[in-house]
């Protein structure tokens, strides 16, 4: 296990929800826009419309399109439900983004586009020159996608977030009764403990590479241990011959990603400081952390 960072220097189906005097259409990512004016008689759909908070933005759809759409404050629950996140760019970060063919570099001293977690944060930092994107999260939550983003820019980080992503759920293993034995035989053994679920928050491979995220809102050496411990496992578990056809398809997604040959990255990513001994902690296990900085960039603990 790799515990130094590659050549790192110690980086629902919507229906239409408002129709009083124009239909509105609502696409795959939520968005409400005028489609027609016509008069309805729904007398429950207008009572709908008197509790919808809307905004008129300019958002770039997955194909890159921009058209100007009206977001109403359920719209969050629909970004959840389809794993998608909604980024905020400023003019600066707007021109780099274009320079830059989409892509703003991690360093660029305009930063990253914000990442909006609710209509409450849309509201507050919304501007008439921001421009939006809805972005695959590829991620549980968006925490791990912003750490994710993070290990991808850091300097000499052989993965990047359009090529190299997977998505973790399709990698989730739930410990059935019949496992648990094998599950405590292995804890009773190590001192790094398995959890009853391995599900981990992002991962990143490459023919080479691949790393293991996780994201908390504070590390602790717990959050450590079973990082390190469900990736000894994971590794040692997916490299035992199967006895029957239960586990054999997630068996081999686990071994193609854990190969011997490829160097392991693990990563625990937070918002909160974290101090030296942490630090040195998680590296002693072979996990690399990432916390939030003051500017908004999450940035490897050296």
């Amino acid at each position: 296990m790799c515990c130094s960072m590659w050549n790192l220097q110690p980086s629902s189906n919507y229906f239409c929800l408002e129709r009083p005097l124009q239909q509105q259409a609502v696409d795959l990512h939520g968005c409400v826009s005028s489609v027609s004016i016509f008069t309805v008689n729904e007398p429950i759909m207008s009572l709908l419309n008197s509790t919808l908070q809307t905004l008129v933005v300019r958002l770039r759809d997955l194909t890159g399109a921009v058209s100007v759409q009206k977001l109403h404050n359920r719209i969050f629950d629909a970004y959840e439900a389809k794993s998608l996140v909604l980024e905020s760019l400023t003019i600066p970060q707007q021109h780099v983004f274009i320079q830059h063919r989409g892509l703003i570099p991690y360093t660029h001293p305009c930063g990253q586009p914000l990442v909006i977690d609710s209509w409450q944060e849309l509201v507050a930092q919304h501007q008439e020159t921001h421009v939006y994107q809805l972005l695959p999260r590829k991620a549980r939550t968006n925490l791990a996608y912003q750490v994710t983003r993070a290990v991808c820019g850091a300097q000499g980080s052989p993965f990047s977030m359009e090529q190299h992503r997977l998505d973790p759920v399709e990698y989730k293993f739930i410990f059935r009764q019949s496992d648990i034995e094998l599950k405590n035989q292995y804890n009773l053994k190590n001192s790094d403990k398995v959890p009853g679920v391995i599900h981990l928050d992002g991962i990143l491979s490459t023919p080479a590479d691949v790393a293991l995220v996780m994201a908390y809102p504070g590390v602790t050496p717990a959050h450590v241990n079973q990082l390190a411990g469900s990736a000894k496992f994971m590794k040692e578990w997916s490299n035992e011959p199967s006895d029957s056809d239960r586990h054999r398809m997630s068996k081999t997604q686990w071994k193609e990603l854990l190969n011997p040959t490829k160097r392991m990255h693990l990563i625990c990513g937070t918002v909160t400081p974290v101090n030296r001994e942490l630090v040195n902690y998680a590296r002693n296990k072979g996990v690399l952390i990432y916390a939030k900085s003051k500017t908004g960039h999450f940035i490897y603990q050296a």
